[in-house]
């Protein structure tokens, strides 16, 4: 039958990288495990980084790490800008309307809003197609839920 072989290389592959794969998938599970804030600094990061490079997201948190709590639009714009990144005025301003909106919607108990959803679907929808929420969409969205534990499966299951 045609693609046996495939399968059978990829479930190969699968079994070599399976312990790496693991390792991976409980560092995302930690993110949920440290709390709201890593929670919050991890949607940051996949509104940074969507369309760009991983590390260049990765940079870019660094640089505001200290201000996404609480820091204002313009100095999240102008410290983005200082360091020379793309999109400096845009992003900034997602994290800075999407923080105001969660804050007033959830008190950034950001766990705790995630827990209420009944179904995966509407709890990768709340980030994607909530105009409240800035500079994600449905890949972005599912990228952000991966990153903090919970499982981008057909099932779309948590890990929790």
């Amino acid at each position: 039958m045609p693609g046996n072989e495939l399968i059978a290389e990829l479930r190969r592959d699968y079994r070599r990288k399976r312990r790496t794969i693991e390792r991976r998938l409980a560092e995302f599970r930690a993110v949920y495990d440290r709390g709201d804030q890593a929670i919050f600094e991890e949607l940051c990061f996949c509104i940074l980084t969507a369309g760009q490079q991983r590390t260049d997201g990765l940079k870019t948190v660094e640089v505001l790490r200290d201000l996404l709590p609480a820091g204002s639009e313009q100095e999240l714009q102008q410290a983005r800008r200082e360091h020379r990144v793309r999109f400096w005025r845009l992003r900034p301003s997602y994290i800075y309307h999407t923080r105001t909106y969660l804050e007033g919607a959830c008190g950034m108990r950001l766990r705790e809003l995630l827990d209420s959803f009944d179904c995966p679907q509407r709890r990768r929808d709340f980030f994607a197609r909530n105009k409240a929420v800035k500079g994600l969409g449905l890949k972005e969205s599912s990228h952000f839920l991966r990153n903090i534990g919970f499982r981008d499966t057909r099932s779309w299951t948590s890990t929790s």
